[in-house]
């Protein structure tokens, strides 16, 4: 398991792509990205709730029915099933604040998907940090997409620098028990 230090938060909270200023629907729309049909993921309920209403099909999307205000409302939990009523569902546990060998498994598999079938992870505990081991683990020219808190929609176009840099942020983060196998998998050294 890796584990997210107080010395990196600043530096995890950061928007590592280019950010979408806005909420709902509209920011959704402004996204170009979205428009070239590369292999799309989204993390978090939100941002996969307004993309898949703007009629884009994620790939992969990583739910944990939470928001920064709390529980997801009923009726959004709801309609996000119905979008996602074809994708295969996956149900892992990920505590706050760490990428657990159980989450990289699953997002393993599900990029394993790509392109076969699309695949929904709903989080048990935190879906924040799934960001990053996704980010190193896609294909080169996929994006992913993910909430930054009060302020939009953080697009990354996964490239050779992106997968550097979250090397890099993997490797600062505190290592604990089976950390190797995590970075294994994610296809790090």
């Amino acid at each position: 398991m890796l584990k997210l230090p107080e010395s990196l938060r600043n530096e995890f909270a950061k928007p590592h792509g280019i950010l979408y200023k806005g909420r709902g629907l509209d920011t959704i729309l402004k996204i170009k990205e979205l428009k070239k049909r590369e292999k799309v993921a989204c993390v978090g309920d939100l941002v996969s709730y307004y993309t898949l209403k703007a009629g884009y099909k994620p790939d992969i999307v990583i739910l944990d029915k939470k928001t920064i205000r709390g529980k997801l409302e009923e009726g959004i939990v709801k309609e996000l099933d119905e979008l996602t009523k074809n994708y295969d569902e996956l149900v892992v546990e990920n505590p706050q604040a760490t990428i657990t060998l159980d989450l990289v498994k699953t997002l393993d598999k599900a990029v394993k998907n790509l392109g076969k079938k699309k695949t929904k992870i709903v989080v048990v505990g935190e879906e924040d940090l799934a960001t990053m081991p996704l980010v190193y683990m896609m294909p080169l020219n996929s994006i992913v997409l993910y909430g930054q808190p009060r302020r939009g929609v953080v697009v990354i176009r996964v490239s050779e620098d992106k997968k550097v840099l979250i090397s890099n942020l993997i490797e600062r983060m505190e290592k604990v028990n089976n950390w190797r196998e995590v970075v294994r998998i994610m296809g790090g050294d």
